[in-house]
């Protein structure tokens, strides 16, 4: 009697075979047509009616070929344990189980929508979640649904449907397998001679004066050494702040924090960013992102086809808040106990997020592409691998082993003090380690690259979001100031075919980045910018540009405005200001008249970033009612901003 029943209803799941996978390529084929056609139209190396078609057959196939897996692999076994354990007579209700199988076709369907977003360029490794493909795949349910109670009875469209799909695959085929041979290679690179595939790495928190590029003589960074050799350095660039919210959102956008009113308080990115207008001029984008401010919930996803987000710092500790100062002990060992488990997975995470974004590098292509790499290296906590940490002392204090979050949030309420300069040095060490270890990273990268022949093919530019400050001005870390070791911060841009070395000591914007990169792929904005392209830079050595930093973390908010020569620096709160003329901004200038002048220029730059933030804000919908207070101290709290 079980074997009888359980093949009426493998029966009636055979029978229904051609219905189940005609629907399983209407939802592959839509899905394709909405996500994939309207953006990929341009790389097809064809532009004929013909070559088209071919396109779209391409398309087709892959994405009912996915969808055509999902339901084999899921549909069968999953409604055929349905039903056998839900009826038992030997028949079987085909009403409620047709319904049961809508309903489980659409939950499949909707599976499907999503693994049809895959990244094709690492395989089967992520998904794109974002709200618009979550919207997108709706509709494709939407309409496959209703296209199952509309066709249910017109057997002979899906027959053809299914008929069509071995005739696609066919076509899918031929045309790898011809186009070599007709010269279509050659033409695929002509189209796309002009939009060479962009890799953007941000090292978070990287001061350069421990960078033997800039000013350091010691070489711990042979590979940061090697990139500029073949590449453009900017001595002295300038990021727009101290943290990264507002300097990210700026090299995003062309424009200093203050015009798009990104802080602390207003976090969401609201204005039109490079990833999207890469993304509507055809390239497809992708980012590995490490820091926890830069979420999908601050809008900083939009534009990424694909969008990794390693929330690194919020898993290192497990939760748990061991406090910095055991001394003696089962408290020592337990403390040590927990170290030496939190940084063993914090050693795992970081391999995680390098073979990653290794991975992602194995597959770029040389064009069309743009990849978006935020890395925490030199980032607190300082913890870096064994294989990095030279020059060990005989330090045996509070921070031997690490320099955590906890502390940091400790450090800026005044409940932790470090003012002995062994410590000091000892904690320079391990940000020292946190620097080789971003430099071998940078390597590697480069490696593959190479090793693929198309570095010299796509442009590749290294940077950082801000400094980060070792008591330089009597401050730690980053957030708090504007001077010159958390604002100041390494700019590599290599170009295609270029390989010369040159070395640009006048000043630029980290926010320069922007225009730069559309003038290179030659694609027109005409958006509200500020920013200006370094390519005549480049070209001319042209004079300095102007540059503010700006909208602080925590302590005084204070506003620095450089020209190049000079550097003027303005207290918000208490209107005390600062004139100095060193690179170090060590040595403090009483010229009350150059500071006068000085301060007209920045209240003009302020003034004209103020009559664009109000443009910005008149165009786009102000979301401060739909902040969340929590994930932002969260986030904050993760990265030992606040405690």
């Amino acid at each position: 009697m079980v074997i009888k029943r359980l093949w009426n209803v493998l029966s009636l799941n055979l029978n229904s075979i051609k219905e189940v996978l005609g629907i399983a390529v209407i939802g592959g084929s839509l899905n394709g047509l909405l996500q994939k056609i309207p953006r990929s139209i341009v790389d097809t190396p064809f532009h004929t009616w013909w070559g088209y078609i071919i396109h779209i057959n391409n398309i087709f196939f892959f994405y009912s070929g996915i969808a055509i897996s999902t339901a084999l692999i899921v549909y069968f076994p999953l409604f055929t344990i349905i039903c056998f354990l839900g009826y038992k007579n030997e028949s079987g209700n085909k009403n409620i189980i047709r319904v049961i199988k809508y309903f489980g076709l659409a939950l499949i369907i909707l599976t499907t929508s999503y693994l049809c977003n895959i990244n094709t360029y690492l395989g089967w490794d992520g998904f794109a979640l974002t709200k618009r493909l979550l919207l997108v795949s709706l509709a494709v349910v939407i309409v496959q649904v209703l296209l199952l109670f509309i066709w249910h009875s017109r057997s002979n469209l899906l027959r053809v449907l299914l008929f069509l799909f071995p005739i696609s695959c066919l076509i899918y085929v031929l045309y790898f397998t011809l186009m070599p041979l007709i010269g279509a290679n050659d033409f695929y690179r002509d189209i796309h001679s002009n939009r060479p595939s962009i890799i953007v790495l941000v090292e978070d928190a990287m001061n350069t004066r421990y960078l033997s590029l800039y000013s350091s003589t010691d070489d711990i960074t042979p590979n940061i050494t090697y990139l500029g050799v073949k590449s453009t350095v900017f001595s002295n660039c300038i990021a727009q702040s101290s943290w990264t919210l507002p300097s990210v959102s700026s090299m995003w956008t062309g424009l200093p924090p203050g015009a798009i009113a990104v802080s602390s308080n207003q976090p969401y990115l609201l204005h039109d960013t490079l990833p999207e207008v890469l993304s509507r001029n055809g390239y497809e984008t992708y980012a590995v992102v490490c820091n926890p401010l830069l979420s999908n919930s601050f809008k900083y996803s939009k534009g990424f086809d694909n969008y990794y987000h390693i929330d690194e710092e919020r898993l290192v500790d497990f939760g748990l808040d061991m406090p910095y100062g055991y001394n003696t002990g089962w408290e020592r060992a337990l403390n040590k106990a927990v170290r030496l488990v939190t940084g063993v997975f914090h050693n795992r995470l970081r391999s995680i997020q390098w073979n990653l974004c290794l991975k992602v590098l194995k597959k770029v292509p040389k064009s069309g592409c743009f990849v978006y790499l935020h890395l925490m290296e030199t980032h607190l906590p300082y913890d870096p691998p064994d294989r990095f940490r030279e020059n060990e002392s005989d330090y045996r204090g509070r921070f031997e082993r690490r320099v955590r979050v906890q502390e940091l949030s400790m450090y800026r309420d005044g409940k932790l003090v470090i003012d002995d300069e062994v410590e000091r040095e000892h904690i320079r060490e391990l940000y020292r380690a946190e620097v080789r270890c971003a430099d071998y990273i940078l390597g590697e990268m480069v490696n593959i690259l190479k090793s693929r022949g198309i570095f010299d093919e796509v442009i590749f530019i290294f940077t950082s979001d801000h400094g980060e400050e070792h008591w330089e001005h009597g401050g730690f870390e980053h957030g708090h100031s504007v001077h010159r070791e958390v604002v100041g911060v390494p700019l590599i841009i290599h170009l295609p075919h270029k390989d010369d070395g040159m070395r640009i000591e006048s000043q630029v914007r980290l926010m320069d980045i922007f225009p730069t990169i559309l003038e290179i792929t030659r694609i027109h904005y005409d958006g509200e910018i500020l920013a200006e392209s370094l390519l005549p830079s480049m070209i001319n050595k042209r004079s300095h540009l102007p540059a503010i930093s700006e909208k602080l973390l925590y302590g005084d908010q204070m506003v620095s405005y450089r020209d190049g020569e000079y550097t003027y620096i303005l207290n918000l709160e208490n209107g005390d200001d600062y004139l100095y003329n060193d690179f170090k901004e060590l040595v403090e200038l009483n010229d009350e008249a150059l500071k006068n002048e000085m301060s007209l220029y920045m209240e003009k730059y302020l003034a004209q970033e103020g009559r664009i933030r109000d443009r910005i804000l008149k165009k786009t919908l102000y979301m401060k009612g739909e902040v969340d207070e929590e994930y932002i101290k969260e986030s904050l709290r993760s990265l030992g901003y606040i405690q």
